[in-house]
This record gives structure tokens, sequence and C-alpha cells, in this order.
């Protein structure tokens, strides 16, 4: 099929396709049918790889990326995308069209109808993916990808991961240190600063060998002070000895910066953690 991938048997990543025979066979007006998860490296040997999970909708995203197809569809035993796995919420709602952004955040967190991989391919090269049900003649789901800016088709697969970094240094930090673990408490305090107008950013929450949490979250340095307070007003309450200042203290922290790095590549791709964090 002119595939070519890494020498990575089970987890081998597309570096080229060669269309020329299929381009020729699609001139002559043949129907082609290609296996898919698989390719040929390009080492002397030209062993047969396979491309590991999700590898079938990777493979056509590519062709269809190689050959500049109008769309790609991909069927599968769903009607489509929907809001959540139907299986397990039969009242799911279908999704007529979603970006290849939100299809990739998506798929990143556990949606399985299509791979990150092939999103990935979609979203760098232009392609229009469609996902519908085998069962059915119903249009499906839409997945939109921006307009691609001219790339080459070598090292299909081995893009830039990182795509910007960006930061924001009006941050700040209220944290709440060892605060009892049980149901309830965060939905009390992130209540209480929604009742305030308060925009909460980040929000981490850390776990310790006994029976507290910390509870931190981050706003613009402007809403600091009326957030501290929030904190503080509630603190008390949380302790099981309100005159315990032990626990459930509060601190802020406003030297804090957010750094985003951006990218679609980034999954699945090992090593660029730590190259994003050498100073």
């Amino acid at each position: 099929m002119g595939i070519v991938t890494e020498a990575e048997h089970t987890r081998a990543r597309i570096l080229k396709i060669k269309t020329d025979r299929l381009q020729r066979h699609l001139d002559e007006g043949k129907v082609i049918v290609v296996a898919g998860f698989q390719g040929i490296s390009q080492t002397s040997d030209l062993e047969i790889t396979t491309l590991g999970r999700g590898g079938s909708d990777t493979s056509a995203v590519a062709l269809a990326a190689a050959l500049q197809a109008e769309a790609c569809e991909i069927y599968t035993d769903v009607p489509g995308i929907l809001t959540t796995d139907p299986r397990l919420v039969p009242e799911a709602q279908l999704m007529e069209e979603i970006t290849s952004d939100e299809m990739l955040e998506l798929a990143s967190l556990g949606a399985k109808v299509l791979h990150p991989r092939a999103v990935e391919i979609a979203r760098n090269y232009g392609v229009t993916l469609v996902v519908r049900s085998s069962w059915t003649d119903e249009p499906g789901t839409r997945v939109i990808s921006p307009q691609p800016q001219p790339r080459p088709l070598e090292g299909l697969e081995l893009a830039h991961p990182v795509d910007a970094v960006e930061f924001d240094l009006d941050q700040a930090k209220v944290a709440l240190l060892r605060i009892p673990d049980r149901p309830g408490i965060a939905a009390r305090l992130f209540g209480e600063l929604a009742n305030q107008a308060l925009n909460v950013d980040l929000i981490i929450q850390s776990i310790h060998e006994g029976n507290t949490n910390d509870i931190a979250f981050t706003m613009v340095k402007a809403n600091l002070s009326r957030a501290e307070a929030v904190a503080e007003a509630i603190a008390p309450a949380l302790r099981s000895n309100p005159t315990d200042t032990t626990q459930a203290e509060v601190m802020v922290d406003t030297r804090m910066a957010k750094i985003s790095i951006a990218g679609a590549g980034m999954i699945g791709r090992p090593g660029w953690r730590p190259r994003c964090s050498r100073p």
C-alpha cells in the first residue's frame, strides 16, 4: 500500500505514504480495499509493522490526508460522537458537529470512538472526519478541522508535538490545608466562591495519608483578597476544633504564573515533557 512506518512493532508511527500505486488504481475507477493497522518499515529488511491501538482509524485518516480527500468516514457501532458513553448513559445526546480540537480533548480523556492519533492527523492536515454507524444511514457527526498550514507528508506522524507556549503572570493562589476528607467540603467552598461571583481558574486537590486533604485554587490577582476572605470565613467551620489553627489553615501566594503548553502531538509522544521542562 505504500504506508511507510518506523521499525517499531505494535506501536509504529507513520513516516510517509507513497500514493502512486493507489492513485493509479483510483484513476482507473477501481474500488480499493486497504488492510489498515499495518505498514512496512523503511529499513533494508522491509519488515511488516503494526500501528498499535487505534491503528485502523489512524491509517484511514493518514490515507485521506495523503490523497487530499474531501472527508474520511469512520464507521463504528454507535451513531456518531455522543455527549457521553451511551452504554452507560442511555440519554446521551448525539453531536452533529464538533471541532477537531474538542474531539482531541475528548479522545485524550477517554472517549473511545476515535483514537487521538487519528484526530491529530486530521487536525494537522485539515481532514474532515465523519463518524457514522455501520447499521444505519444517519449522517452521524462531523469533526471539523481548521484550514491547515502547508506541511509535507514526510514524517506524517512525527510533526512537532508542541505548537505554542503561553503564560499568564496575573495569577494568585489560595490554599486550604489539612481540611477534613469528607464529601461536601469542596462543594461548600466553591459554592460560596460562586455566590460571591468569584471565578476560579485551576483547582488542585491532594490527599494526605490521614483523613485530611489540601485544596488549592488560582484566580486573577484582583480577586485575591475577596477569595481569601471567603476561605478564612469557611476554615473555622471545617475544623473539628474551631480554635485549633493547625487544621484548615489558609495560605495565599501571589508569586504565581500559569504556563500553558499547547499542541496536538503531545499525546503518545514520549520524551517531550523533559524537553519542555528544561530551563
